[in-house]
C-alpha cells in the first residue's frame, strides 16, 4: 500500500531536481500541490487545488493515482512520468527536438534520432542534455538524451532514446 504525503522540503528538493535537468519545468507546479506515494518507490502527483481539498476530506487516503503523474524519484535521481513531458511540450521551447514525420514511428518504438531527421531544435541544447522530443505538430513523444552534433551533415546519431510514449505499448502483457 502506498503512504500519501505533502512535504514543503521534499518539494522544493524535486523542483530543483527538475528544472537542472528541463529549464522551465517548475511552471507545472504553479497553483498544484504537490502529492507524494511512497511505497516500492516514490512517485510525485501534482494536483490542483480542488482535488487536493477532496483528496484530504478522504476517509480512506490511499487512492490509485492523484492529478497529473510528475515522475518517479529515487534517491536524487529523477524519471519524469510522460504525462508531465506532455504538459512541458505544450509550455515551453526549452530543450525541445522537432522531428520529421517519418522518424515519430520509428522514434516511438524505441529507436535512436539522427541528425538528418530532426526539423528543429532548441539551440542551447549541448551533448548530454535531456531533450523533449515533439512532433511537428508540438505533440511530445517522450525524452532523449543529446548525443551528437545537430549541424552533423554526416548521418550521426543525435538522439538517445530514453523514454517513449510507445513503451506503454511494447511492455502491455
Amino acid at each position: 500500500m502506498l503512504n500519501y504525503y505533502s512535504d514543503a522540503a521534499e518539494e522544493k528538493k524535486i523542483k530543483q531536481l527538475a528544472e537542472s535537468r528541463l529549464r522551465g519545468i517548475s511552471k507545472l507546479f504553479d497553483d498544484k500541490h504537490v502529492v507524494i506515494a511512497e511505497g516500492e518507490r516514490k512517485e510525485i502527483f501534482l494536483v490542483s487545488a480542488a482535488l487536493f481539498k477532496a483528496y484530504k476530506q478522504m476517509k480512506s487516503k490511499h487512492p490509485f493515482s492523484l492529478g497529473l503523474f510528475f515522475g518517479e524519484l529515487n534517491g536524487s535521481e529523477l524519471k519524469f512520468g510522460l504525462p508531465a513531458i506532455e504538459e512541458y511540450a505544450k509550455l515551453s521551447s526549452y530543450h525541445k527536438v522537432i522531428v520529421h514525420k517519418n522518424a515519430e514511428q520509428k522514434f516511438l518504438f524505441g529507436r535512436n534520432l539522427h541528425s538528418e531527421v530532426i526539423v528543429s531544435y532548441d539551440k542551447a541544447l549541448k551533448l548530454g542534455d535531456t531533450a523533449v522530443i515533439c512532433n511537428q505538430n508540438n505533440e511530445a513523444l517522450g525524452l532523449g538524451i543529446v548525443t551528437g552534433d545537430f549541424k552533423s551533415e554526416k548521418r550521426t546519431q543525435v538522439i538517445k532514446n530514453m523514454m517513449d510514449l510507445g513503451w506503454y505499448l511494447r511492455h502491455k502483457e
